[in-house]
């Protein structure tokens, strides 16, 4: 069995397109999770998807849009009350993320 990967890494303070890159892969079909592997609810990953639908997202993986559940690594600052505010957005548009924490999150 073979198990691929691709890291969405910046090196330019936060426009390189990461979400974008994200949602392109998460659209292949061939991944199976987004890992959030640092960073905190600052982040500002937008995806606008061809029939309209944009949502910024920040702690939740931005591979949401094709279906793939988010997990978030132990290395995340992880702020509840805009974690809830972000799936609150995204149930309003009829999306309802699937997101998996580790133990240790901060």
């Amino acid at each position: 069995m073979r198990i691929e990967h691709v890291a969405v890494i910046g090196a330019n303070f936060g426009d390189e397109g990461k979400g974008m890159m994200t949602d392109y892969f998460a659209a292949t079909s061939e991944y199976k999770t987004v890992v959030r592997f640092n960073g905190g609810s600052q982040a500002g990953h937008t995806v606008e998807t061809p029939d309209g639908k944009r949502h910024v997202f920040s702690q939740i993986g931005a591979g949401t849009f094709a279906g793939l559940p988010t997990h978030i690594s132990r290395f995340m600052l992880v702020n509840p009350i805009f974690m809830m505010r972000e799936v609150a957005a995204l149930e309003s548009v009829g999306i309802t993320p699937r997101v998996s924490m580790d133990p240790d999150v901060c």
